[in-house]
This record gives C-alpha cells, sequence and structure tokens, in this order.
C-alpha cells in the first residue's frame, strides 16, 4: 500500500513538472505566434487570419528609410562593439583567472553589474560622464557604452571556460619549448573556441538590441534600429514593426539551429 502510494506520488510530481514546462514554454512562445500572425494579417494589427495572409508588410518594412537607417547604425555599432569587447573580455577574463588580480568573489560582483544595475541608469550616467569629458553624443559614444556593456559577459563567458581548463597543458606545451604568448595562442584559445564562440555571438546580441543606453545617446545622425522602431510605432500603427520583429526572431531561430549544429546549445550556455 506505501508503495502504492509512492508511486502515485512520483506521477503527480512528474504530472506538475510537465504542466509548468508547458505552461512555461506556452508563456514564451504565444508572443511569438501573436507577432507572425499580426505580421502576414492584411487587415492590421490582429492575429486574426480570417481576411488571408499577406507579405506586404515584410517588402514595406524596407521602404521606411527610417528603420533601414536604424538597421544600417545597429549593425555598424555591433560589428564595432563585437570585436571590442571579444577583446578585452577575453584578456581580462584570462588576466583575471590567471594571476588573480581581484578576489574572485570581488570579480563575480563587478562582472554582474551589466545585468544587475538597469539600463536607464546605466545611460544615464554615461550621458553626464561623456558630458563631463566633452565628447558630443553620437556613434562613437555608442560604440564605447556598448563596449562597456557587452565586455563583462565576455569575460565570464572565459572565465567559465577556464574553469575546466587544465593548467598541465600550459606545462606541456612550456616543457615542449613553447613561450607563454605561443602556448596561449596554440594551446588556450583553441580550447576555449566555445566560450569565445557564445561571447561573440552574445556581444553582437547585447550591443544590436539595446535601447535603454543608446536612447541617451543618440544624435540627428545615428539612430540605432530599436529606437527607430520605437519613433516608428509612435506615428504609424501597422504590422510593419510586426514583420520586423518576425524577421529578427527568425533571424535568431537560424543562429540556434547553427549554434546545435556546430558546437552544442548545451556547450554554448556552458553545460
Amino acid at each position: 500500500m506505501v508503495f502504492a502510494w509512492d508511486r502515485l506520488a512520483f506521477a503527480l510530481a512528474r504530472a506538475a513538472i510537465w504542466m509548468a514546462r508547458i505552461f512555461a514554454l506556452t508563456l514564451f512562445l504565444l508572443p511569438l505566434l501573436v507577432i507572425v500572425l499580426v505580421s502576414i494579417n492584411p487587415s492590421g494589427i490582429s492575429p486574426s487570419l480570417t481576411n488571408g495572409i499577406t507579405f506586404h508588410w515584410f517588402a514595406n518594412v524596407f521602404s521606411v528609410t527610417e528603420l533601414m537607417d536604424g538597421l544600417r547604425a545597429s549593425l555598424k555599432i555591433a560589428l564595432i562593439v563585437t570585436p571590442a569587447s571579444l577583446l578585452i573580455g577575453t584578456c581580462a577574463g584570462y588576466a583575471q583567472w590567471r594571476f588573480r588580480f581581484i578576489p574572485p568573489r570581488v570579480a563575480e560582483t563587478l562582472l554582474s553589474l551589466p545585468i544587475l544595475v538597469p539600463l536607464v541608469v546605466t545611460g544615464l550616467a554615461l550621458l553626464n560622464t561623456f558630458s563631463k569629458a566633452g565628447m558630443n553624443v553620437g556613434f562613437w559614444n555608442i560604440v564605447i557604452a556598448h563596449v562597456i556593456l557587452a565586455f563583462p559577459f565576455t569575460a565570464r563567458f572565459v572565465l567559465n571556460g577556464l574553469a575546466r581548463y587544465d593548467l598541465r597543458l600550459d606545462e606541456a606545451a612550456q616543457s615542449l619549448g613553447a613561450d607563454p604568448v605561443r602556448v596561449f595562442w596554440r594551446v588556450t584559445l583553441p580550447l576555449l573556441r566555445p566560450a569565445l564562440f557564445a561571447s561573440t555571438l552574445f556581444s553582437f546580441v547585447v550591443s544590436f538590441d539595446d535601447f535603454g543606453v543608446a536612447i541617451f545617446l543618440i544624435d540627428a545622425h545615428t539612430v540605432t534600429l530599436p529606437i527607430a522602431m520605437y519613433q516608428y510605432f509612435e506615428w504609424n500603427v501597422d504590422p510593419t514593426l510586426a514583420a520586423l520583429s518576425a524577421m529578427l526572431v527568425g533571424i535568431a531561430l537560424l543562429i540556434a539551429v547553427v549554434c546545435e549544429k556546430t558546437i552544442g546549445l548545451e556547450r554554448f550556455v556552458g553545460v
């Protein structure tokens, strides 16, 4: 009898876990589904497809000058921020792991600040700092701000990758005559490839998707895509933004598939 009750309790627990998973997945996927349905609706902002489907709004995305200018600005900024963040974050993470300049708990706290501090606070602080330094807002200020936001994530990825690194590999390479630079280039970096790949994608997304910091630093000549979308929605109520969002979701899914096929999502997230 006790055994039967244990089996029943186990079955109920498993059912509760699966229901929680389905509920969480529904909450995550439902808004994305609504965006896709709105983007192909010919009659305006509605997820209903009673009037058929259309791809007019996808074509309309490329005809809106403000959105295309914002896309080009975001791509230019992200393509500069990504390698800069990768270089700075990799050096910072490796130096912290190798020489322990800062106590590990303090370093972990500092690297968590971009997550803990609200982006609005960060943007306002950077605006005030740039103003005090006599630097006008614009393209390069956004680049600097995004590097500040992105490189701590790279450092954390590198530190996580190095947590399982065996120092005996360095010692073996050095015993064969390799200098420290060659050891780092030929031994350490290849083993950090999944962490560096994840850092590259994450830095690009952090820069490309930023709104809370960039809103304080844009000027008339540099408006990023998230801000251009916000400004467009202020004056236009149509599914154009839904179509653009659907395309961005599709690109994100494609990147996820590439990650899974190349290095595996488990290695990408550091599991």
